[in-house]
């Protein structure tokens, strides 16, 4: 705060903080009677802040851009948030991993605010905003999440966060990251491991398809794999028992990396009736048809022994008619071999 003798306006030019006047004729006792500038107020001109009621409540801050869980892939990142107080705001500050990035003194409320950062280093870094009013009250924004992965030219590189060597980058989400939902961006044979009732178990991306927007994903210790598509969730069965205790949803696809998200689920597998309805009628299906081929073949089977009988029947026919005619034409060679021996007894 500062202190000034008189009031003119040579002496509050460039004043951007409280201050409160000493000497005559403005004297008072203490701090009772505090002045301060603010376009805001007053059109601008000084004001007694004590005038304008006490502000014991502290700064609202909300962080706007990047969203919670972000990654960003060169590290020079915009910063964006908005403060709202029922007094003027005297700063606010960018808070990197714990500590003061950068602070602004120039501040407008209600209204989106920036700090601009380049050059963040490879990794995960938590961020928020501190803020302070003209009465000193400081408020605090929640804590977001921003990672910076590696660089495309390093996927291949021995990367680790333990140290050791992988060849892929291998991220570690807590059991509680695992419920409330966890989301990174992975690369082709990056990984999630994570602890899930206990049980160790890995998330790989195995392959990633551009131009369908498609993402195939590994889930072991018992190995299960499944292609997604943008938007879409895979429930998952990890342990074998009678409930889903995963969830694994595609949320996008940015040049050569996949936005997965997964969290923990209980649900219970409902059996899909309709499949089951429907197996019944392919069983039924294949039953009738079975009887109809047996029809079929009875019938054809009756057919083929009914044409052997008629068969049978017209040789025996046509024997019948053979013989009859062989017998009209003996009796009539008969007949006129009697004829001609009484022909010639006659001519005797």
């Amino acid at each position: 705060m500062k202190n000034i003798s008189t009031f003119t306006d040579e002496s509050t030019v460039g004043l951007t903080t409280a201050w409160d006047f000493v000497g005559t004729p403005n004297d008072d006792s203490g701090n009772e009677n505090i002045w301060d500038i603010d376009s805001e107020i007053n059109d601008g001109y000084p004001y007694l802040v004590n005038a304008f009621s006490f502000d014991s409540t502290a700064p609202s801050i909300l962080l706007e851009s990047p969203v919670n869980g972000s990654e960003d892939a060169d590290g020079n990142i915009i910063f964006q948030y908005n403060v709202g107080d029922d007094s003027p705001i005297s700063n606010c500050s960018l808070i990197i991993d714990s500590g003061v990035n950068q602070t602004n003194f120039s501040i407008i409320k209600d209204t989106t605010q920036n700090f601009i950062l380049e050059g963040l280093t490879v990794g995960q870094h938590n961020w928020s905003v501190n803020c302070i009013d003209s009465f000193s009250n400081e408020g605090t924004s929640v804590e977001n999440i921003i990672t910076i992965p590696v660089a495309e030219e390093n996927v291949g590189a021995n990367i680790n966060p333990s140290g050791g060597g992988g060849g892929t980058q291998t991220y570690y989400p807590s059991e509680l990251n695992l419920q409330e939902g966890y989301m990174k961006q992975l690369y082709t044979n990056w990984k999630i491991q994570f602890k899930l009732g206990g049980e160790t178990h890995l998330l790989k991306l195995d392959f990633l398809n551009k131009i369908n927007k498609t993402a195939t994903i590994i889930l072991s210790s018992d190995p299960q794999m499944k292609t997604l598509s943008l938007g879409e969730m895979w429930k998952v069965n990890l342990n074998g028992d009678d409930y889903y205790n995963l969830l694994v949803r595609l949320e996008n696809i940015t040049s050569f990396k996949a936005n997965v998200f997964i969290q923990e689920i209980n649900e219970t597998i409902i059996e899909n009736k309709p499949m089951t309805d429907n197996k019944t009628m392919t069983d039924n299906k294949t039953i009738n048809e079975n009887k109809i081929i047996e029809e079929v073949q009875k019938t054809e089977t009756l057919v083929e022994e009914n044409n052997k009988i008629l068969i049978l029947r017209i040789i025996a026919i046509v024997l019948i008619l053979l013989s009859v005619a062989f017998l009209i034409v003996m009796k009539h060679l008969n007949k006129k071999k009697r004829s001609f021996k009484i022909d010639r007894l006659g001519l005797n």
